[in-house]
């Protein structure tokens, strides 16, 4: 719930109005910026506002990727363990 509160509140905005704290947060801890605000600064070509060099900037459909492969990972392995209430 928290993370979506998070995308949308802060998922139509360019990251650039935020401060230096709040971009770090939205690249490196809660992956926001991977979603839109990364490529589409590459694909303008205004990789001089990223927080990021540009050679990882072209690379972020790979991290999505990554991170996809991850969440699914850890679905997988936490069904396993699931238990119904019942009923």
């Amino acid at each position: 719930l928290m993370f979506d509160t998070i995308f949308t509140q802060f998922g139509g905005y360019p990251l650039t109005i935020l401060d230096r704290a709040a971009r770090s947060f939205l690249t490196f801890v809660v992956p926001l910026a991977f979603m839109a605000w990364v490529p589409a600064t590459v694909l303008l070509d205004r990789t001089e506002e990223l927080p990021i060099p540009a050679s990882l900037a072209w690379a972020s459909p790979l991290v999505g990727a990554v991170l996809l492969w991850v969440a699914f990972r850890i679905f997988q392995r936490e069904s396993r363990h699931y238990q119904s209430a019942g009923s």
